[in-house]
């Protein structure tokens, strides 16, 4: 029974960087997301534990193996073990099965002597002289024999390329197949990881619009928290929640069920339910540092529901114990605060922000629903024609409470200090909203067929935002980073220049943020203006160098990719020996220096925000 598709033979002196680096890059390639490796390869190193009895381990795993692999070198040609291996694997398997990679020195063939030339100096181990029929095919793994240990952390492009020579000769299919069956598996990878996110983003979804009806239920009918639910599932900012990869969703679960343990700590009054209460809060905190602002909410709340001094002594106590366990990440927080120094201070989008966009997102029929219910509601009340079953008027301070008070805390923040306000952030209080409007559509429409009218009504109004704003290709803030990314990994080439115009006025970030996206996409690329890195500034994006400042590094270049502003007034798409900037590029100076060094742009592509840029000299 063969136990490994390759043996690799190397020099311990001066190759066991790199041959660590073939062995994961080989055993990664083609692999299923759901086994931990496509081939298995034998590397001392790796499949041996320490033992005196060497040979003995050495020769089964040889004679385990359907493939050898042997990293040639000077090293490996004077090695006792490399030759030993060589020739117990010849002894038992053709030389086809014996495949070369080289690290060091040179190879190359003698026709007439039907060997290599040079066989003293020959990087080859003195057991294959004159063992080949015809010129083997090896390959050069000299570039990466230094720095291989970085190389196999970033899965270099090019090494990952020639990884795939082993790999597609160990599996006996052409290398454009096994390429072809490797993208396959990748994009078979990556939708499942969509959808898997998407899965767990529909579960969080779920999670909170059961918790809304649970909090609902607590103090008003069964109806009343049913419509409630629905209504948080049809909220536009909870649908936008699925063009986000972060944890907004999660901070509506966390938020909702925080504060159903809080009810029932209330009225039952338990230690143990406290303690509970105040592991969930550190958690929630935990979860999205904007959560604290829970807490004064629950200060208004806890006296409404509890007037007893142990029920409000035990809220003080739990609730000063979590934050006082996340203070030293709140603190952190705060220092981080220049990472979002893209939030404009207030203004009167504010107004917008806070009206609009908080819970209804783009949907502006939406929103003039809601705004119409409201009244209609309030008449009623006013007008005595109320009817309501439980406790629906605690129910309504809780969530004014929940909505008010955290939209209030960043709005005075935002204008006394740093901007702090942004609708996103307050994704949190969204249950409160659809709770209020879920008693407001009850109290109306009264009888389950009207109520369940309403809820179709404000389902279609909220349909247009949500096919056409939220699900269309630029929905995440209009941004087209994967396209970009996309395009360098079709059309560039390993080694070719990249420079990005910083000159930009993209938000969130500087124009770095479209690399930061899909940084795979651009490794193989040199980053001409790519300063320190984001690790070492505690940033969320590399640094930038002025490209006036790394001229020299341009004139190493022979192709250069440019990410620049889209420029409307060009087609999308464009070729030739020389074309003109046109006028969004025309001032950059990532055009003016590159043109100065002798680049004239050959082919330009448009997207929604970008355009890119191929220059040649």
């Amino acid at each position: 029974m063969m136990l490994y598709d390759a043996f690799i033979s190397y020099s311990h002196a001066k190759d066991k960087p790199i041959a660590a680096a073939l062995q994961s890059a080989i055993q990664k390639l083609g692999k299923p997301w759901y086994r931990r490796r496509a081939l298995r390869l034998f590397r001392d190193d790796t499949s041996l534990a320490a033992t005196p009895h060497m040979w003995p381990m050495i020769e089964k795993a040889l004679g385990q193996s359907r493939h050898f692999i042997l990293l040639a070198s000077p090293e490996a040609a004077t090695s006792k073990a490399v030759n030993k291996e060589v020739a117990f694997w010849l002894e038992r398997n053709s030389i086809d099965t014996l495949l070369i990679g080289l690290t060091d020195g040179g190879l190359v063939w003698d026709n007439s002597a039907g060997d290599f030339f040079g066989r003293e100096t020959v990087p080859l181990p003195d057991v294959l002289a004159k063992r080949f029929p015809s010129e083997p095919k090896w390959v050069d793994l000299r570039p990466y024999r230094e720095g291989a240990d970085r190389t196999a952390n970033k899965r270099d492009a090019k090494f990952t390329e020639l990884a795939a020579d082993f790999a597609a000769a160990i599996r006996g299919m052409p290398k454009e197949d096994f390429l072809s069956q490797e993208v396959r598996q990748q994009r078979r990878a990556l939708t499942l990881a969509w959808s898997a996110a998407a899965s767990l983003l529909i579960l969080a979804v779920m999670a909170a619009a059961a918790g809304v009806v649970v909090f609902a239920k607590q103090f008003s009918p069964r109806t009343t928290a049913v419509c409630a639910g629905i209504v948080f599932a049809i909220l536009p900012r909870v649908t936008w929640s699925g063009v986000e990869a972060r944890c907004y969703a999660f901070t509506a679960v966390a938020a909702v069920w925080l504060t159903v343990l809080l009810v029932i700590s209330i009225r039952r009054n338990r230690g143990w339910l406290w303690l509970l209460y105040a592991l969930a809060l550190t958690v929630s905190i935990l979860l999205n540092i904007y959560l604290v602002l829970l807490v004064p909410v629950y200060a208004v709340v806890t006296p409404v529901l509890g007037r007893r001094k142990s029920v409000l002594l035990w809220w003080a106590i739990t609730s000063a114990v979590a934050v006082g366990a996340m203070t030293p990440l709140m603190l952190f927080a705060h220092g981080q605060s220049f990472q979002v120094a893209w939030i404009h201070p207030l203004n009167w989008h504010s107004v917008l922000d806070v009206v609009q966009h908080q819970y209804f997102d783009n949907s502006v029929p939406f929103g003039i629903l809601v705004a119409i219910i409201f009244v209609a509601a309030l008449a009623i009340r006013l007008t005595g024609r109320w009817e309501s079953a439980g406790d629906t008027r605690r129910l309504l301070i809780i969530c004014a409470a929940w909505i008010v008070v955290p939209t209030a805390v960043s709005l005075i923040y935002s204008a006394i200090g740093d901007p702090f306000y942004y609708p996103r952030y307050l994704f949190f209080t969204t249950p409160a909203m659809a709770v209020v409007l879920g008693v407001c559509i009850v109290g109306i429409a009264r009888k389950p067929r009207w109520i369940a009218a309403m809820l179709i009504v404000l389902t279609v109004a909220a349909f247009p935002n949500y096919l056409l704003s939220q699900r269309q290709r630029y929905a995440k803030e209009s941004w087209d980073y994967s396209d970009v990314a996309d395009l360098i990994s079709a059309q560039a080439a390993p080694g070719d220049c990249l420079l990005v115009d910083n000159t930009v006025g993209w938000l969130p970030g500087p124009v770095r943020a479209v690399l930061a996206a899909r940084p795979a996409a651009y490794r193989p690329l040199v980053d001409v203006g790519r300063g320190v890195s984001a690790a070492k500034r505690e940033t969320l994006w590399d640094g930038h160098v002025a490209v006036w400042l790394v001229v020299g590094r341009l004139y190493q270049c022979a192709t250069l990719w440019t990410i620049s502003t889209h420029d409307t007034k060009l087609p999308n798409h464009q070729s030739g020996t020389s074309l003109p900037p046109g006028r969004m590029l025309a001032r950059a100076p990532a055009y003016l220096t590159a043109k100065n060094v002798g680049f004239h742009i050959v082919e330009r592509w448009q997207f929604h925000r970008a355009q890119v840029i191929k220059s040649t000299r």
